[in-house]
């Protein structure tokens, strides 16, 4: 017996996922400066870590997270605050959120 779910068509398997994932809502956050936040909404604080190990490029790592964690919260901007060496090939970096209208 053939189960219902195997005679899906590719094109209506399609068109759920286009309906489910909505672009706009899972775009990067545009890295800025505190001036071109102005007007926009604070969301939160971000604060990511690259982790422990030998990341002698720990700074992309932690930002790479944070910009993550922004994008998650429906951040449109992101404005760095600072990058933080924890030991020598670690660190986190910290950041503000913001979702701006166009």
């Amino acid at each position: 017996m053939m189960n219902r779910f195997n005679r899906l068509k590719p094109g209506v398997c399609l068109a759920v996922i286009l309906m489910v994932w909505n672009p706009v809502a899972h775009a990067k956050p545009d890295e800025v400066n505190e001036s071109q936040v102005n007007g926009c909404r604070f969301l939160n604080r971000i604060q990511a870590n690259s982790g422990y190990g030998k990341n002698t490029g720990w700074i992309n790592i932690a930002k790479t997270k944070a910009l993550q964690k922004a994008q998650a919260s429906g951040a449109s901007h992101i404005v760095w605050k600072n990058f933080n060496p924890v030991g020598s090939f670690n660190g986190e970096a910290r950041a503000d959120a913001y979702l701006c209208q166009p």
